[in-house]
Formats: structure tokens, C-alpha cells, sequence
């Protein structure tokens, strides 16, 4: 797995660990195991200013990121997995909701809230 120190470092840097897992024990999505730590996508840095990445384990993702009043202000179609950066240059300093979601599905994947500095 991987975890973003984003007060102490720069966005691309991660820290990794490793699980030891037995067959029976497999997962293939982080709605699989009670793990905090787990997540298909994540959002960095946070805060952030006028440079959002967007990281992700699946393909085929919508990203879509909605200010306070509930205007949605970004969405973003990602075919395939890995990282994506946004600007967010537009956006007024404040809390801004987001989520990712299958595009297949339209099943929330992942969700939280990104601070625009």
C-alpha cells in the first residue's frame, strides 16, 4: 500500500508498506478490507493550490469535484489508472467535496473533502 506525508514532503514522494496476505486472505479492491489505510484513489497534495493530482488503481474512473454551495466545478474522465493532474487555478480559496467513481457503475469508489489554499 501506499500513504502521501503531505505536511512534511513533496506530492510525489510515498511511503510504502507490505501486508503479508494468504491466498483465502485476497483482496482486489479496497472496499474489500476494513483497512483505513486502503483506498483505489486518493487526491494530493491537501491542501493543494492551483495543481490538484488525482491517483487512481482503476480504469475507467470519473473524478468529480463540487464546491460549497453544490455546484459542480471538475469533472475529469480517467480511462486508465495511474496519476492525472487537474487546475484547479480557477477555484476559489474554501472546501471543496469530491469523489471518484466507475464510470461503469456509477458506484461512488472513493470520496472526501480537498482544501483550496
Amino acid at each position: 500500500g501506499m500513504v502521501y506525508d503531505w505536511q512534511n514532503s513533496a506530492p510525489e514522494d510515498v511511503d510504502m508498506w507490505i501486508k503479508k496476505v494468504f491466498p483465502e486472505d485476497i483482496t482486489t479492491r479496497a472496499e474489500e478490507t476494513p483497512d483505513p489505510n486502503d483506498s483505489d484513489a486518493a487526491v494530493f497534495p491537501n491542501p493543494g493550490d492551483d495543481w490538484l493530482m488525482l491517483w487512481t488503481l482503476r480504469d475507467h474512473m470519473m473524478f468529480e469535484m463540487y464546491d460549497p454551495s453544490g455546484r459542480r466545478v471538475i469533472t475529469k474522465m480517467m480511462e486508465l489508472s495511474g496519476r492525472h493532474r487537474i487546475s484547479t487555478a480557477n477555484l476559489v480559496s474554501g472546501s471543496y467535496y469530491y469523489r471518484f467513481l466507475d464510470a461503469s457503475t456509477g458506484q461512488v469508489v472513493h470520496s472526501g473533502t480537498w482544501i483550496r489554499k
